[in-house]
């Protein structure tokens, strides 16, 4: 297991900067990202962890398009 997150996760007034919050993980072939995000609303900071997996095959994706073909509008509708 490999920690991703080595940096503080906790903030306080005081300046006692900890960290408590890890993220494992368990494959050190694949390549990855992680961090911490700044949120002002908590004293946690939240933690990311990105994996960057190997090529996609784009000849077996599915088309990303929305099939509107049975869209009800009327469902949809505020009536008063």
């Amino acid at each position: 297991m490999l920690s991703h997150i080595t940096g503080i996760t906790r903030l306080n007034e005081k300046g006692n900067y900890t960290l408590i919050d890890n993220i494992y993980f368990n494959n050190i072939l694949d390549r990855s990202d992680s961090g911490n995000l700044l949120c002002l609303i908590t004293d946690h900071l939240p933690n990311l962890l990105i994996i960057k997996t190997g090529e996609v095959n784009k000849n077996n994706r599915k088309p990303t398009r929305r099939d509107f073909s049975r869209y009800n509008t009327c469902l949809y509708m505020i009536s008063e």
